[in-house]
């Protein structure tokens, strides 16, 4: 089935609806009309019931309700989106969207669910989208349609549920997605038949009569939104729309539109981005501070664009009127990337024949993947089966997903949360352990309070595990051992579940993969520092490149798709590709090369930068970082990275780890789009070169104040009371009377 656009709109004044003499435009996926949806019916089952059936990590499954445990079931059934309720009494409420109507079910408890009624759903549709304003609930149909449905809510905690009647005004009947904001208290009805296709604010002031209001925005299809309600920052007291409008699907450049719809008589639009590898723009949501959209593309094709089937894009969206692609992440699995939503710290997509995913955003640009399900234990293919969307906001932690096939799922996530109290030490003090705490948060999953560990690792030996101490508030204390001057330590922490079968957390997220780092060193010599205001001797190297060459300048706003935000340290300026409007690289290598440094001196000497890098559609590319110990006569590859660094990176690393430090030491960074087909930039600043030190370590000074005193005495008596290593005065692993004997004699001796 083929869809377009209308060539007319009729407006009509009054309600301001413009409704289109034609059959709904939002029957968006014609994939999902040629598949048989066949049902997966049989009796309600909780939990440990189907432990063998539906694979997860870090998910609980409490009950699934299958098609025919809803009343009225047709002969062809299907599910499709779902939304939730609260009541002013806190109990909770899903909303399940059906092929027939619309389900309403008691999900307080959720390993008892209730369901109260199914709400005719005046015709038969695969597509039903429903949402919530105050106590009313509204749905809306696509393919047939009977404009929007409203249903009382008011009386539910008794079992009642108002079905108030169908609106339909000015040829209103199809719509394909109804997003409400319940700060203004309008719905926004999108992709229907009325306004071309486009979106049509609707008053609720009478909550039994939503009425259009206003000429709603129709300069493209939408397909889906998010509305919000500013309240600080520029954009204080205004509402804002994120329209996500198809793609090339409909012949048109579609993506992203960001529109004002403070005023219903005038909406202005304030932005509009059509991003790489554009097939259909889906849907998408906001991080909780708003700087941040993720968005899904449904079409997106490994075989047509070089595009992974499951990729979000991340736009930062904190200047509405130049929003910016800046990076991508994917499950790597075949399944569509389907309605997601930010609740906490968390992203939840539901990703058709997968299943729900779920996305730690503590990095708001590099999102972990935490958790999953998979509902649809068949396979993974690419088609329009399994997960539609999910709801991820009831206070207490319920999440529902709704199931093309089977119905409604109400799961708990289940983890620890491992987040660091302070700051954590990147430089360590010599013959001094450093004190560390984390914070363990339990997520519908308990901790083991012995099963709390500092991970160590010194110059590149094995980890070793160091058990944390038990604190208040769920924090945990532990020590980094005293280490020698210039031992290079990395570490991170660990929280164990009390399940039977424990679950493991860390923090950093990814664990040994990409631990916290430090040095032990007393100070440290800057022996070369570049910030990129001047120009100290950077040279470029281009090889068949077109266009994007390696450039130094202060990042323009209008840079791009992927091209650096602002520089890394804030002084101004840094070395981008290309740096001119909606320009990227094109051909390649192009290689930046740093003066020479003179190393001869500092052997330990550590190199840290911070770099940028999106590459996204067609052959994506790496930037490469690399040392010479020879004026560049050869070079050592330091690091590769991957298409998308996720903004700007600091990176370190210790030059005699790769070459041997010299008077010639030279950096390189060099990038390329080598099938002169991806969309690719990249970015480099704040590159310093530091010369670790270290004094001689007075073991008697034991506050380190310079001062030698009965106060070191207490610092000792503390230090041994807590087991700290540091109070191993003689070295033998034993703490006993003989250590206070040895720190005497050292008190005795003085510091040289």
């Amino acid at each position: 089935m083929t869809k377009t656009r209308p060539a007319w709109v009729l407006y009509v004044s009054a309600g301001a609806v413009m409704a289109a003499a034609l059959p709904s435009l939002a029957q968006v996926d014609p994939q999902k009309t040629r598949i048989r949806h066949t049902p997966v019916l049989g009796p309600v089952t909780h939990g440990g019931e189907a432990d063998d059936t539906f694979q997860a990590q870090n998910i609980v499954l409490r009950t699934w309700l299958p098609l025919n445990a809803f009343p009225n079931m047709p002969g062809s059934p299907s599910g499709a989106d779902c939304w939730g309720y609260v009541s002013p009494s806190g109990r909770e409420y899903a909303l399940m969207g059906l092929s027939w109507g619309n389900g309403i079910v008691e999900v307080t408890d959720p390993d008892n669910p209730n369901i109260l009624t199914v709400v005719d759903g005046g015709v038969n549709s695969l597509w039903r989208d429903i949402t919530v304003v105050g106590d009313h609930a509204y749905a809306v149909s696509d393919s047939t349609g009977v404009g929007i449905q409203v249903m009382s809510l008011a009386n539910v905690d008794s079992g009642s549920v108002q079905f108030i009647g169908n609106i339909s005004q000015g040829g209103h009947s199809t719509t394909h997605t109804l997003l409400s904001n319940p700060d203004s208290g309008f719905l926004y009805a999108c992709g229907g038949n009325a306004n071309g296709g486009g979106m049509i604010p609707c008053s609720t002031t009478d909550p039994n009569n939503p009425a259009f209001t206003g000429p709603g925005w129709n300069a493209q299809y939408v397909h889906e939104a998010q509305i919000v309600n500013y309240t600080s920052g520029p954009y204080a007291g205004k509402e804002i729309a994120f329209l996500y409008t198809g793609g090339p699907y409909y012949g048109e450049p579609n993506g992203l539109a960001i529109v004002d719809v403070t005023n219903k008589n005038a909406p202005q639009q304030l932005s509009f981005l059509a991003y790489p590898g554009i097939r259909f723009s889906h849907q998408g949501w906001l991080s909780n501070d708003r700087k941040y959209l993720y968005q899904d593309d449904e079409l997106d094709n490994p075989g047509s664009g070089n595009v992974p089937r499951c990729l979000t894009r991340v736009f930062d969206v904190s200047d509405l009127s130049n929003p910016r692609l800046c990076a991508s992440f994917t499950t790597g699995l075949p399944s569509v990337d389907h309605n997601q939503y930010v609740s906490g710290r968390y992203l939840f997509q539901s990703n058709y024949s997968t299943g729900l995913h779920v996305w730690d955003l503590s990095d708001p640009l590099r999102p972990f993947e935490v958790a999953w399900i998979d509902t649809r234990p068949e396979d993974d293919s690419t088609d329009y089966v399994g997960a539609w969307g999910n709801y991820p906001f009831f206070p207490s932690g319920t999440v529902l997903i709704s199931d093309l096939e089977r119905g409604l799922f109400i799961v708990k996530m289940s983890v620890l949360e491992v987040d660091p109290v302070g700051a954590m030490p990147a430089a360590l003090t010599p013959g001094q352990a450093t004190p560390v705490t984390v914070h363990v948060g339990e997520r519908d999953a308990n901790v083991n309070g012995n099963a709390v560990d500092l991970w160590v690792s010194v110059n590149g030996q094995p980890f070793s595990a160091i058990a944390m101490t038990p604190g208040a508030g769920g924090n945990f204390t532990g020590a980094i051992p005293a280490g020698s001057c210039q031992d290079r330590v990395r570490y991170y922490f660990t929280a164990t579940t009390d399940d039977a079968t424990p679950r493991a957390f860390n923090y950093p997220l990814r664990g040994q993969a990409e631990p916290l780092s430090a040095r032990v060193q007393s100070s440290e010599t800057v022996v070369f520092s570049d910030d990129f205001e001047t120009d100290k001797g950077w040279t470029v190297a281009n090889t068949s490149v077109s266009a994007g060459a390696w450039v130094r300048g202060t990042p323009i706003a209008s840079g791009g798709h992927g091209a650096a935000i602002g520089d890394a340290d804030g002084s101004g300026k840094a070395f981008v590709t290309g740096n001119t409007a909606n320009a990227d690289l094109d051909g390649g290598p192009t290689r930046l090369t740093s003066p020479t440094i003179d190393l001869s001196g500092d052997p330990d000497a550590v190199v840290t930068y911070a770099r940028w890098l999106l590459s996204i559609q067609g052959t994506t590319d790496d930037l490469v970082a690399e040392v010479s110990s020879d004026n560049g006569a050869n070079w050592t590859q330091v690091e590769t990275v991957g298409p998308s660094s996720g903004g700007w990176r600091s990176f370190s690393f210790r030059v005699a780890d790769f070459v041997t430090p010299t008077a010639q030491v030279k950096l390189r960074f060099s990038v390329s789009d080598s099938g002169n087909n991806s969309t690719t930039e990249a970015g480099i600043d704040a590159v310093t070169v530091v010369s670790p030190q270290c004094a001689a370590a007075c073991y008697a000074d034991c506050n380190g104040d310079a001062v030698l005193n009965l106060s070191d005495f207490g610092c000792f008596t503390t230090r041994f009371a807590t087991g700290d290593p540091y109070a191993d005065c003689n070295g033998d692993a034993i703490l006993n009377l003989a250590d206070f004997g040895c720190f005497t004699t050292k008190f005795a001796l003085g510091c040289p």
